[in-house]
Order: C-alpha cells, then structure tokens, then sequence
C-alpha cells in the first residue's frame, strides 16, 4: 500500500494536506462533559447573582490537566468582559 491513497482515512478527510490534518488533530477542543456543564451552570448562576456586600464564589479544583483553566476560558469566552463608563461597573 502506498501511503498517498490514504485508504485508511475516512472518504472525508482523504482531500485534506497533511498540514490540515495535523492542524485539525493538535487543535484544542471544548468537550462537553458532565462535571464541565455543571461548572458552567453554577458560574452562569453566579454571575446572575445581585450584588450584596459578600458574593458567593466558587472554587474548581482537582489534578493538574483536569480543565480547570478550560472551562474558566469558556466562560470568559461566552462571557466577555465589558465596562459601562455610565453605569461603572
């Protein structure tokens, strides 16, 4: 077998270069797991929460590579922070 027919990739992916597919492969990824969700929907709570003297928070914790940082990165992605020069807040 010469490895340019590319037989054992799925039909799909066989036009992409090499370059691409590599890309695709070490590209970061969100994955929706059920501890990640639930995370998000407390921090979605949280932040919904009216201002009082002392907020509630949260702490995510576990092993390093557990995607504490990743999910804290989604949230701030589909929440970016803004400043109201009006409001000041």
């Amino acid at each position: 077998m010469v490895l340019s027919d590319y037989q054992h990739l799925l039909p799909a992916y066989r036009p992409h270069g090499d370059a691409d597919r590599i890309a695709w492969i070490r590209a970061d990824r969100w994955l929706k797991t059920a501890q990640a969700r639930a995370a998000l929907a407390r921090l979605e709570d949280l932040l919904s929460c009216p201002v009082r003297d002392r907020m509630p928070c949260l702490l995510l914790y576990g092993d390093t590579g557990m995607g504490k940082t990743k999910i804290i990165r989604k949230f701030l992605r589909d929440h970016p922070a803004c400043f109201d020069r009006g409001t000041r807040c």
